[in-house]
């Protein structure tokens, strides 16, 4: 019986160090905010360019009233009228209003993160209910 206690307090303790272990932090990028109300878009110029990765996990806190957007992530601001940099397609957006994203392709040298709503971005249609968004802020999380 004695056994069994030890063995259960050690699974226990393995359980709650690999819980507090997987505690991801999270940087919060800085920029500039911008938005379009022609366009139903908001940005962030980032103060600083950043290397995103594939398997990069961000949360975007969206503005507006837009129920699906479009995440951009773009390398260049004189390519700002091209579909450039979109990741994912379209998404939803939660009632919390944070889009998470895990990225799929590298996205060297970022220098602007935006979100694209209203009725129509490039060449991708929303529903019709779908309004404007804004970009209030972009974390990193960090494993």
């Amino acid at each position: 019986m004695h056994r069994i206690i030890s063995w259960s307090r050690a699974i226990a303790l393995s359980i709650t160090l690999a819980a507090g272990a997987s505690v991801a932090s999270a940087e919060q990028l800085v920029g500039t905010p911008g938005a379009s109300a022609r366009w139903g878009s908001g940005w962030i110029d980032l103060d600083q360019g950043i290397d995103l990765k594939k398997g990069d996990h961000l949360r975007l806190k969206v503005g507006g009233t837009a129920n699906k957007v479009l995440v951009r992530f773009l390398d260049d601001l004189n390519r700002a009228d091209d579909p450039v940099g979109v990741e994912g397609g379209i998404r939803d957006v939660p009632k919390d209003r944070v889009v998470e994203v895990t990225l799929a392709e590298d996205h060297p040298r970022v220098k602007q993160i935006s979100v694209h709503g209203g009725s129509r971005a490039w060449n991708w249609s929303f529903p019709g209910d779908n309004g404007p968004a804004a970009l209030e802020a972009v974390e990193r999380v960090k494993p």
